[in-house]
Formats: C-alpha cells, structure tokens, sequence
C-alpha cells in the first residue's frame, strides 16, 4: 500500500532566496504544498507568481505572530499561555492575513498552519477554529497539527516535547472533535544544523510518516541573510528536495499529493 503524504515547504513570502527556491521546486513538481506569511513586504510579488502555480500546489497560510512583529515567540507564548493575549486582535488579525492571501491568490487559503506553530497555542487555537469556522463552513480546508498522535511512543527530542505539549496534542483533539481535516502526522523536526545529514533525515522522516502525514520542510536558495535564523540549512534542504523523486520514491513507496 502506497502512502499519501505531504510535503509542505514553510516561510514562503520570507525573503527572496526562499521565495525563488520553493518556486523552483514547484516547477519539478518536488513539493505538494507551501505555507505563505502574506504580512512580510515580498508577499504580493511572491504571491503573484505562486498564483500561477496552484494548479501543482497546495498553498496555505502560514499564521504569522512574531516575524517582523516586535514580538518574540517566548513573550507570545508566555501571554498565551497566561491568558493575556487579546482573543478579539487575535481574530483580526488572522482574518487581516486570509484577506492579504485572498487579495493576491483569489481564493482562500487551502489549508492554515502557524510560523512557528504559534496556531496551536492557547487563546490561538481558539481564534483559529472560529475564524476557520466563519471561513469554511463546508470544512472544506485542513489545519496542520504540528505533532505526532502518541508521541510518547516514539519521544526523539525535547523540542518534539515543547510543540506537542505547548498545543500539539491539544489542537488535534479539538480537530477531531469538530470533524476538521488534518494530517494524520507530523515530521521533519531537526536542529537546523548546517551539518546535519539532511538527506538521511528526510528518509527517517519519511519512513515515520503514517498515510495522510505531513512532513514540513524550509528550502530555499544558498543565501547569506543572517536576519534568517536558519540560513544556513535551507540551501541543503534545496538540494536534498531536487533528488527526492530518484533517492526517496524508489526506496519508500509513497504518493506526493
């Protein structure tokens, strides 16, 4: 039995070596999805040419509470988790950023995922599944869940620990329980270590992955921006992705969709 997996590349709109490096793996048909922040200044440049590539792609939103905001994601996640966040911004502000994804796509976003995973956290996840609700009242998009279902099962890394329990598990009960599409798992957690083996990490990810999982993934081109924490790895996972058809699906019978 093949497995239907998806392979979402996040940040797009960041910058443009992340920009031109996801467009170019859409281009050979290399990515099943890519996850927009519409609030950086690239987005209706980005935007426009992603258009023209839905037709091979998913292309979602990539709720944006910290990036170029001010705000870092420890102060986000202490307020949410202190119930000091405003939920009334929280649902402006997620709508205002739908909105700039529908201004220059046409069309609601395919799916909602956060930078950061900031959607799953307290006080978030609620606004989430009331703007989703007023949104797509066929539910007729997905939300990711940023963790494995029993993670505790196969715990790897206190980083898996932090976003499973900072809104993990409890998003995908809530997903569960209001009948929302998701992904059934989640990988591609890794250090970010510019010497790390991507290639091998993203066979394990794949082997882990069970059918109707995501693996999220942030390629881009060999850039030197160092206002990018994570600079310095996109440019393997781009190389990596250009090869995934002849070094992974032909050892891992599975369905890019």
């Amino acid at each position: 039995m093949q497995k239907k997996l998806t392979l979402c590349a996040d940040d797009f709109g960041f910058n443009s070596s992340i920009n031109q490096g996801i467009l170019n793996l859409i281009d050979r048909g290399k990515l099943s999805a890519t996850s927009c922040m519409t609030t950086l200044p690239l987005w209706p440049e980005a935007g426009a040419e992603l258009k023209k590539r839905h037709s091979k792609v998913e292309c979602g939103l990539h709720f944006n509470l910290t990036e170029n905001t001010g705000v870092s994601l420890s102060t986000l996640m202490r307020k949410a988790f202190l119930h000091q966040l405003n939920p009334a911004d929280l649902i402006s502000e997620l709508k205002h950023q739908i909105e700039a994804f529908k201004t220059v796509m046409g069309h609601v976003p395919d799916f909602i995922d956060g930078h950061q995973h900031v959607h799953q956290l307290p006080q978030i996840r609620d606004a989430l599944l009331k703007v989703y609700a007023e949104y797509y009242p066929e539910k007729t998009a997905w939300i990711r869940v940023s963790s494995q279902p029993q993670f505790w099962k196969n715990f790897k890394s206190i980083k898996h620990l932090i976003i499973a329990m900072s809104g993990g598990l409890s998003l995908r009960k809530a997903l569960l329980k209001n009948n929302i599409p998701h992904n059934t798992s989640f990988s591609g957690i890794y250090p970010f270590d510019p010497k790390s083996d991507y290639a091998a990490l993203l066979k394990s990810f794949i082997k882990e992955s069970q059918d109707g999982g995501l693996i999220m993934c942030h390629p881009g081109l060999a850039s030197t921006d160092v206002t990018d924490p994570i600079y310095q790895t996109r440019g393997l996972e781009y190389q990596v992705l250009l090869t995934i058809h002849r070094s992974y699906l032909a050892v891992h019978p599975l369905t890019l969709f």
